[in-house]
């Protein structure tokens, strides 16, 4: 098949990471070039600087205009499927369908802004009609799509791949592996509320909270509770570094933890809190406790019973088997080449040629 993906930012990506919508076209498409498919992806261009022209057998377009390029290549290779990401390159799938009318158009929806524009709210109703898939990575934006706006997307989790360069040592930030807990917030307010909990213990173990830079922590803050260590620049590698190689993790925001950092603690067999919110759940599954925000008291209960464990280093096998099971992309690629082939043909074998065995 020949298969075509636009809407992404960069390609390769660079780091561990990388944005999430890069992150599965680079694994999809290596996965695909590596069966044998032919694989195009078309971005935009950093400033005046094109990318490479080939990597690992997939073909990259790089350049200041990707739409007028994504539709001239379109009229030239007629590929089978094209996999769309992003609002942009969906705004145009009726122009796209009239040029190629029988390539199969799948878009994959990452989330929905908090106010969906006039503009925005045609691009879903042409898209509920001329796309032939319409994927989502998240359960709660699959019922909100299909309650809201009417459109029965598919359910298609992201995959998660192992890291491919050695993890950064905790002794380089003066850190002992498993005795150290990390917390994912992005709220001072969050923030205060984990410290005094995890000051009732009196332990000299850090909290090392990892916390976007945007996030304000004072300074009165970090001398009132002195076990705090707040890392705010730091980089993919090094978060990732961080998470699986700590004594468990917890979770203290509203919903905006990306996938990818809890299923780096579950790869790691991670003991993990987190609050109750949909994406959580279904990502986490049984393999974590769940808590309400501001919750005091069982928070205190949860890290009671994770700083028993401190010393015996328990690993999660829940969350390591549903990690590799249900989140490698080794599970998700034939999903994805499920929605591809909507309009292409299953071969039919010619059993009246086989010769008969004697």
């Amino acid at each position: 098949m020949k298969i075509t993906f636009v809407g992404q930012e960069n390609f390769p990506v660079l780091g561990i990471y990388g944005h999430q919508r890069q992150g599965r076209v680079q694994a999809l498409a290596e996965s695909l070039s590596d069966s044998g498919h032919t694989v195009t992806a078309i971005f935009s261009a950093a400033k005046h600087k094109r990318a490479l022209n080939r990597y690992k057998g997939i073909r990259l377009i790089s350049r200041r205009l990707p739409l007028f390029y994504f539709l001239r290549h379109l009229w030239r290779k007629q590929p089978d499927a094209v996999h769309m990401h992003g609002w942009k390159f969906a705004g145009l799938v009726w122009l796209a369908a009239l040029i190629s009318p029988l390539t199969t158009f799948v878009w994959t929806i990452d989330d929905l802004p908090n106010h969906i524009s006039v503009l925005k709210w045609f691009i879903l109703l042409q898209a509920k009609y001329v796309c032939d898939v319409i994927t989502t990575p998240q359960r709660s934006l699959q019922y909100l799509l299909l309650h809201d706006y009417g459109i029965a997307a598919t359910y298609i989790p992201d995959g998660y791949a192992p890291a491919p360069i050695p993890l950064i040592l905790p002794r380089t930030l003066g850190l002992r592996k498993n005795q150290y807990v990390v917390a994912l917030t992005d709220s001072p307010e969050h923030i205060r509320w984990l410290a005094k909990a995890y000051r009732h213990f009196k332990t000299r173990k850090p909290l090392v909270v990892l916390t976007p830079s945007s996030t304000e922590v004072s300074g009165r803050l970090l001398k009132n509770y002195p076990f705090i260590r707040v890392i705010q620049q730091h980089g993919e590698r090094l978060e990732r570094s961080l998470i699986q190689q700590a004594a468990f993790v917890i979770v203290a925001d509203t919903g905006h933890t990306p996938t990818d950092r809890l299923l780096a603690a579950m790869d790691a067999g991670k003991l993990v809190i987190a609050p109750p919110y949909p994406l959580y759940e279904e990502v986490l599954g049984v393999s974590a406790q769940f808590i309400e925000l501001g919750d005091s008291q069982e928070l205190i209960h949860m890290l009671e019973v994770f700083m028993r464990l401190l010393h015996t280093r328990v690993v999660n096998l829940r969350a390591m088997l549903r990690a590799h099971n249900h989140f490698t992309w080794e599970r998700v690629v034939p999903d994805y080449l499920t929605a591809y082939r909507c309009r292409v043909a299953e071969p039919v074998a010619l059993d009246s040629i086989v010769p008969i065995a004697r």
